[in-house]
């Protein structure tokens, strides 16, 4: 069963070897193989904050000032991260994963889980938000979600488009109002407020995060979940040790022919991580367990 498990995920000689040596260090009781397969299971090797609602009803991660920057931002916005879901608990429950909002609570922006579906809200109104219904979420696995948001070259008469990315893939397209954009402060919440605690068995974790001031290309978006949840840095230097050929499977093959970049059969994939070389400068805040940066 362990071997079973370990096989699903992408693991180096170096982690493998770590992983036997803890193993032999002492001996195989069944206690101790258990506590392995659960390891494995829940993919601990991923740095990852896990928000655990069984105690206190609530868990989260708060920002008084997530940057100096105008929020929303003019050209608009990305977000990326990695999620886990292990208990959705009482699923009538919305899984708050994201919330940013100005002090004067006019530039809100949230997303959510809500029965398993991703949804956005960009209004002081709580019941004003719109569900990406096409994909649902399952416990146990390692998502990839990234969402962008355009704004409207006509502010008053045209809705924005806010786009949802599943595992690098696009999913769907919904039009919604654009955050009010003002100068005050913004601060951000990631997991759930005390405001809205409710004692439930929901347990999920957070791996890399990324918030964004411009739109991610899809290319963008689907390097970045290439990259895997393994990776918290920050697009310095080359890419090439953090993702090799071999990531780029058959799977592959359909989104790179969407991207329609005239490449003939048998290309190198490597070069298209330069994709990721611009959005460097537009990183309005990053978060992971192991690292930790705001931009000045």
């Amino acid at each position: 069963q362990l071997v079973e498990t370990l096989g699903t995920y992408r693991m180096s000689p170096k982690e493998l070897r770590e992983f036997l040596l803890f193993l032999i260090q002492q001996p195989l009781d069944l206690e101790r193989l258990n506590l392995s397969i659960r390891l494995a299971e829940t993919g601990h090797s991923i740095s990852c904050v896990l928000f655990d609602h069984h105690l206190s009803g609530y868990a989260n991660l708060r920002m008084e000032r997530v940057a100096d920057v105008q929020w929303p931002p003019s050209g608009g916005y990305s977000f990326s991260c990695w999620l886990y879901i292990d208990d959705f608990g009482d699923e009538a429950y919305p899984l708050r994963i994201f919330s940013f909002e100005t002090e004067n609570h006019k530039g809100v922006c949230a997303c959510f889980l809500q029965n398993r579906a991703i949804c956005l809200q960009t209004s002081p109104q709580t019941q004003q938000f719109i569900k990406f219904g096409k994909v649902l979420l399952e416990p146990n696995h390692w998502y990839h979600v990234a969402l962008t948001q355009s704004r409207p070259a006509l502010k008053v008469f045209q809705h924005s488009v806010a786009s949802l990315f599943v595992d690098g893939v696009f999913v769907q397209s919904e039009k919604l109002g654009y955050p009010s954009q003002t100068n005050a402060p913004v601060s951000g919440i990631i997991g759930t407020g005390s405001l809205f605690q409710n004692r439930t068995s929901l347990r999920w974790r957070l791996g890399p995060t990324m918030l964004f001031k411009s739109i991610l290309s899809s290319q963008s978006v689907y390097i970045l979940y290439k990259l895997g949840p393994a990776y918290s840095g920050h697009f310095e230097g080359h890419l090439q040790k953090y993702i090799t050929c071999d990531a780029f499977d058959d799977s592959s093959v359909p989104v790179f022919q969407s991207w329609d970049l005239n490449t003939p059969l048998g290309f190198e994939p490597l070069p298209v991580l330069s994709m990721l070389s611009f959005v460097q400068d537009d990183i309005i805040f990053s978060y992971c367990s192991a690292a930790k940066k705001t931009p000045p």
